[in-house]
C-alpha cells in the first residue's frame, strides 16, 4: 500500500510538476512567439528598406558617373574648340606678319622689320622668341640676341616650313638653344 500511495503521490507530484512546467513554458512560448513576431515584422520592414536604399545608391552612383562623364566630355570639347580658335588666330597673325616681310628684308636685317617683329612679340607674350630665316641662311630674331653664329636652315622649324612654302607651319615644341 505504501508503494501505491507513493506512486499516487508521485503521480500527483508529476502532474503538478508538469502543470508548473507547462505554465512556465506557456510564458516562454508567448515570449518566443512575441519575439518571433517582432523579428518577422522588423525583418519585413528593414530588409525592403535596405534593398531600396541599396538600389537607390547604386542607381544614383550610375547616374552620377554618366553625368560626370558627359560633363567631362563637354568640357574637353569646349577646351578643344577654344584651343582651335587660339591656334587659328595665331595662324592668321603669322600670315599677316609674313606678308609684311620679304627675304630681302631679312638679308638686309631691316630696322623696320626688327621693329615689326619686336612689336609682334610685345603683342604676343605667349611667345618666347620669334625667328625669321631665309634660304641664304640670313636670320633675324626678337628679342634680338645681337651677333651670334646661327643658321636657320639647320633648324627643324625651317626644314618643316620649307616643305610647305606659303603655309604656316606649327612645329613641335622645342627647348630654346
Amino acid at each position: 500500500k505504501n508503494s501505491i500511495v507513493m506512486f499516487k503521490n508521485n503521480r500527483e507530484g508529476v502532474k503538478k510538476l508538469k502543470q508548473k512546467l507547462s505554465d512556465r513554458f506557456k510564458i516562454l512560448k508567448i515570449k518566443r512567439l512575441r519575439s518571433w513576431l517582432m523579428l518577422i515584422v522588423i525583418t519585413m520592414l528593414i530588409i525592403p528598406n535596405l534593398l531600396v536604399v541599396l538600389f537607390s545608391v547604386n542607381s544614383a552612383n550610375s547616374q552620377l558617373e554618366v553625368k560626370m562623364e558627359e560633363s567631362t566630355q563637354s568640357s574637353v570639347k569646349l577646351l578643344n574648340d577654344i584651343v582651335d580658335r587660339i591656334i587659328e588666330a595665331e595662324i592668321a597673325n603669322a600670315n599677316l606678319l609674313a606678308f609684311q616681310i620679304s627675304s630681302l628684308d631679312v638679308d638686309k636685317k631691316s630696322t623696320s622689320v626688327q621693329t615689326l617683329i619686336d612689336q609682334f612679340m610685345v603683342e604676343h607674350p605667349e611667345m618666347e622668341i620669334l625667328t625669321l630665316g631665309n634660304e641664304k641662311g640670313a636670320w633675324m630674331k626678337s628679342p634680338d640676341p645681337g651677333k651670334e653664329e646661327y643658321d636657320p636652315r639647320t633648324r627643324g622649324w625651317y626644314v618643316s616650313a620649307m616643305k610647305t612654302p606659303g603655309k604656316v607651319v606649327i612645329p613641335d615644341p622645342s627647348v630654346s638653344a
